[in-house]
């Protein structure tokens, strides 16, 4: 076995304060955060800065999209009831059996 020792240059990008980063806030899912710690072959272009505000509110509407699209898929495939006043709830898989 042999040990060998490397100096090696890191390179961050760190947000401003009230900054987050992102590569691309309109991607499917996005990724926000304050520090990137870059690879050898990334130069850090592709990377911007957008306010926490800014980023905490796509990540809400990414969540409703989600929340939204679980409850049509659930629906669509019968494991969602509905009352006469319009409540929506799961459905009791064991009260199916009886």
């Amino acid at each position: 076995m042999e040990t060998t020792t490397k100096t090696v240059e890191l390179r961050t990008l760190t947000a401003r304060p009230g900054m987050m980063l992102t590569t691309d806030a309109a991607a499917e899912h996005p990724y926000f955060t304050e520090r990137v710690y870059l690879g050898a072959g990334d130069d850090g272009s592709r990377w911007h800065e957008i306010t926490a505000a800014e980023a905490e509110a796509i990540m809400a509407a990414k969540a409703e999209e989600e929340a939204v699209g679980a409850s049509a898929e659930a629906e669509t495939q019968g494991q969602i009831t509905a009352d006469a006043g319009g409540s929506r709830a799961l459905k009791d898989p064991s009260s199916e059996n009886s």
